[in-house]
């Protein structure tokens, strides 16, 4: 080996050494939460849209006391929030972020996306035509193939 080989090999050894031995200690040093807040913070996905609401208060109380620090929702709730096209509803969503503001627990609010409404699927569909897919059956894929192996046996 040549004296530029072996400096190569020795400094790829010494960044080896750095990576395993510096960077882990490094990235292992504790970092300190904010003064006032957790560790770490705990959430869960709430659907006050799935149950009466006389149950919030119930659910928020229980999120309470296991310490739950946010909830989401709102991802499948577009129906609720949107009845029929043009009509919002969302006092019940107001409603169920002040409980959750009353037992100090924070709200994230999501998207709806996640389930829209019937009537603008069926409508978007309407628009975009027939759906078309990539499926094909075992039986129209066998006939290909038998047709090109008889192809290359000819």
């Amino acid at each position: 080996m040549d004296a530029a080989s072996l400096r190569i090999q020795r400094l790829a050894i010494m960044v080896v050494g750095i990576l395993l031995f510096w960077v882990p200690s490094r990235a292992q040093t504790a970092l300190r939460p904010a003064p006032g807040k957790p560790a770490l913070l705990l959430g869960a996905a709430w659907y006050p849209e799935q149950w009466p609401e006389s149950r919030g208060d119930t659910d928020l109380a229980l999120m309470e006391a296991a310490h739950i620090h946010f909830v989401r929702v709102g991802e499948f709730a577009w129906s609720r929030m949107e009845p029929s096209e043009g009509n919002f509803q969302v006092d019940w969503l107001n409603r169920a972020i002040r409980a959750a503001e009353k037992h100090h627990v924070a709200v994230v609010l999501g998207t709806p996306s996640a389930a829209p409404p019937h009537g603008l699927l069926r409508s978007t569909l309407r628009h975009c035509g027939p759906r078309r897919t990539a499926q094909r059956t075992s039986t129209e894929i066998a006939s290909s193939l038998t047709g090109a192996i008889q192809n290359t046996a000819s």
